[in-house]
């Protein structure tokens, strides 16, 4: 299941269902800091050393395996959710689940066009 990412642990998102991939999520909503009313990630953007910008929430990608889906949602999440289903809808056996903040504060769901095979 994916998390609802301002519920924290309490609610499911979504469930999909997986017979021979991985599935792994990459997320700012569990492990954060906030300094002064401003809300920092622990995943930290390599191209210039700070915590990444909110708004991209969650990042889950399903893959062939675990350690693949693992590092494909971090960096995912590091480059944002534009460069991210460019790069998921390039591979093959690769999907991604992603939730955002709009500019009105509501949470969107954006998908690669090969999810829908894992949802139920």
């Amino acid at each position: 299941g994916i998390r609802k990412p301002e519920a924290g642990f309490a609610q499911l998102q979504t469930a999909l269902e997986l017979r021979t991939a991985a599935m792994a999520t990459s997320g700012d909503y569990l492990n954060f800091t906030e300094v002064d009313g401003v809300r920092y990630a622990h995943i930290i953007d390599p191209t210039n050393g700070r915590p990444v910008p909110y708004g991209l929430h969650s990042v889950t990608v399903i893959a062939e395996n675990c350690a693949t889906a693992d590092a494909l949602a971090t960096a995912c999440l590091v480059m944002g959710s534009t460069k991210a289903l460019q790069l998921i809808e390039r591979m093959d056996k690769v999907e991604a689940y992603l939730l955002e903040t709009d500019s009105t504060g509501s949470i969107q769901i954006l998908k690669t066009s090969g999810l829908s095979a894992y949802e139920h």
